[in-house]
């Protein structure tokens, strides 16, 4: 412009804006830049076709993961992918990572925002492996900031109460297993009597992935499983239940109760209550099948806070004031 300043740059928000509609829900009729009522663009059915297009390539990249993938976490991945695919003004394979940094700044909650950058991740690192992008353009995009909360885990006491309230040998055994061992639901429900490694206090499960691993129990465990399974081998899982089954037990228990109930909580007992027992954060990881540390931390940050406290709690009780004017500072110098 003469005379003037040069406009300001867009936003990665305003680029991405321009291209990828905002996350929701798309209006009746539209796909990618169509109106409502207007004709479908025309073209190949193909990669790279807007609107129909982009929901063949995301219905390829989930039926390329059916086989490891649990059916919730299938339709977790075909749930969000096919709502970006649909709301994409162009051919998905062509988004840059301001197109993306800018879809991720419309989604309205900071837990939805991370949400589609790990689909997204996974999804745009599948398109590069399979050759229909050189790289994916989410490397350049920043995980969202999640606010960091402490998340509540289990005492042993109160795994105690959730058992001695279980109704039945079956749903003791259900709520020690998952408390002995940190198993995740789609673990649980898939055991049969043959996994069951009596000898050693194993059990065998199918964990994320498709990976075989092996989970331990202790000897209260053992007991339960035995009283429920008696000398009879049943057939299917030893439960008798699928996941929702399994689940409609936990939830009777939490509204008896009035403990959180859930094979997410317990996951994450499992962990504080070893590493309140001085076990080695290297030691859950593996005993809880994570693949990284970063879980671990996440769930015993109540524990190291815990701990804290108890240094804290006999300097407050004399006033802190007090206390701390006997910490000497800098050699010599103290609080005066």
């Amino acid at each position: 412009m003469v005379g003037g300043s040069n406009p300001p740059s867009p936003t990665n928000k305003q680029i991405g804006q321009r291209e990828l509609s905002s996350p929701d829900k798309p209006k009746a009729g539209q796909i990618g830049n169509s109106e409502p009522g207007s004709p479908k663009p025309r073209g190949r059915t193909s990669y790279g076709l807007r609107g129909p297009g982009n929901v063949g390539l995301v219905k390829d990249f989930v039926d390329s993961r059916r086989k490891g993938l649990s059916p919730r976490t299938y339709e977790f991945y075909t749930e969000y992918l096919e709502r970006y695919a649909r709301q994409s003004r162009i051919p998905i394979e062509e988004a840059t990572w301001q197109n993306l940094a800018g879809f991720l700044e419309a989604v309205p909650t900071s837990g939805l925002r991370d949400v589609y950058w790990r689909v997204l991740s996974v999804f745009y690192n599948w398109l590069a492996r399979k050759g229909h992008i050189p790289i994916s353009p989410m490397k350049e995009v920043p995980r969202p900031k999640q606010p960091e909360r402490i998340q509540p885990a289990l005492t042993a006491e109160e795994i105690e109460r959730l058992i001695t309230a279980a109704s039945s040998a079956r749903d003791k055994a259900i709520v020690s297993l998952f408390a002995d061992s940190g198993l995740r639901l789609r673990e649980l429900t898939a055991i049969r009597h043959t996994d069951i490694k009596w000898e050693t206090s194993l059990v065998r499960v199918i964990g994320k992935g498709n990976k075989e691993a092996y989970a331990p129990f202790g000897e209260r465990t053992a007991g339960l499983l035995k009283d429920w399974l008696g000398p009879g081998i049943p057939r299917g899982n030893i439960w008798g239940l699928q996941a929702s089954g399994i689940r409609g037990v936990l939830r009777r228990l939490e509204k008896e109760t009035r403990l959180e109930c859930n094979p997410h909580v317990f996951r994450r007992s499992f962990a504080s209550i070893l590493n309140k027992r001085g076990v080695d954060m290297g030691h859950i990881m593996r005993l809880g099948r994570w693949q990284s540390l970063d879980m671990v931390v996440l769930y015993t940050k109540s524990v190291r806070f815990e701990d804290s406290l108890k240094h804290y709690q006999p300097i407050a009780g004399k006033g802190i004031q007090q206390e701390l004017a006997r910490v000497p500072l800098l050699g010599n110098i103290t609080l005066s």
